[in-house]
């Protein structure tokens, strides 16, 4: 059997993507080590994810910035998470192929909707809603909570000055680092609590093909093979996310193929170690009977030895009975009086 060592956190990876025949040997690890991948994983992945995301977000944030500070934007209050202008606005800049519009009017969700949905017809775009900033390029739109970043920079109040000082006092590098920190944050947990519904439901699904394959798995060596089966499915995720943001492409029912690779990974996995085991067990049977063997017997003899022990000594328990049922007959015989107790003769 192959000498089993520890592995990294990017050889797990490789092994769980590219050599799912080897699970099995992840169905002795701690819980805690599949744990600590599973939270690894999503955490790397989420980095990948929010730093693509938040690199477009500064483009957009640039192009805005310089639009404020040409004193193009009308008058507005910001007060308790809420923003206010004193007219709607409407502008696109050919130049720059920039689209803005503010609308703090109190708007339904199908008219804010109808309004972001704009945004697809234009490179770059910035819409201010009353309580919400929406930001897009190339068709791709992206919503930040205003109360979520405002309590980020302790910001309580604003007006036009204001957010000009503001605006002067932010580089680029400080905007990145302050909304990846944050986005980094909220996907994170968001991603944590999906991917472990889904290595429960993968969990639960294992169990059932366990039973029906007849393969005998504590509940930890379940959990670890379930972990591992989801690595490609995020990975991929990963990569779609990136696909998505470069050419705009979406993908239908993403979050299916996502489970239905893990299931294809889990399934082959329960099947392969449910092979291993079985050559485990003839090989042991071929060690047994290599043993016997070099004794100078075949197992098919000893079992044929076994049976003729068997049969001799049911033959001997049965001659024994009927030894000892003739002498009981015997000592009867010789306890009886002759002539029914009558002399014959023999005692004159």
């Amino acid at each position: 059997m192959e000498e089993k060592k520890s592995l990294n956190f990017f050889e797990r990876i490789y092994y769980s993507i590219f050599k799912f025949d080897k699970y099995d040997r992840f169905i002795d690890e701690k819980i805690g080590i599949a744990t600590r991948y599973i939270l690894a994983l999503v955490l790397l992945t989420t980095l990948l994810v929010c730093t693509i995301e938040v690199f477009d977000f500064i483009k957009i944030y640039s192009r805005g910035r310089d639009y404020v500070l040409q004193n193009q934007l009308p008058e507005f209050k910001y007060e308790e998470g809420k923003l206010n202008f004193s007219k709607h606005v409407e502008n696109y800049d050919e130049k720059t192929k920039y689209y803005f519009y503010a609308n703090t009017d109190e708007l339904t969700k199908e008219q804010s909707n109808e309004i972001i949905n704009k945004t697809g017809d234009y490179k770059y775009a910035l819409i201010l809603l009353k309580d919400k900033v929406v930001f897009s390029l190339k068709g791709v739109s992206t919503e930040y909570d205003l109360s979520r970043y405002a309590d980020v920079v302790n910001l309580k109040s604003m007006n036009n000055q204001d957010l000009i000082n503001l605006l002067n006092g932010l580089s680029p590098v400080k905007v990145f680092a302050m909304i990846l920190s944050v986005e980094t944050i909220t996907v994170f947990i968001a991603q944590i609590i999906a991917t472990f519904l889904n290595i429960l439901f993968l969990f639960l699904s294992a169990m059932i093909i366990c039973r029906i394959i007849n393969l005998a798995l504590e509940n930890h060596s379940i959990y670890n093979i379930s972990c591992y089966s989801i690595t490609l499915s995020t990975v991929l995720t990963v990569l779609y996310n990136i696909f998505y943001f470069t050419t705009n492409i979406e993908i239908k029912n993403m979050d299916t193929v996502y489970l239905v690779i893990a299931f294809i990974y889990l399934i082959a996995s329960l099947f392969i170690i449910k092979q291993e085991v079985s050559k485990q067990k003839i090989e042991i049977k071929k060690k047994v009977n290599s043993v016997n063997i070099e004794k100078g017997k075949t197992v098919e003899e000893l079992e044929k030895e076994k049976e003729q022990a068997k049969e001799e000594t049911k033959k001997k328990e049965e001659k024994d009975k009927k030894e000892d049922s003739k002498e009981k007959d015997s000592d009867l015989s010789s306890k009886k009086v002759p002539n029914n107790g009558e002399p014959d003769g023999s005692e004159i």
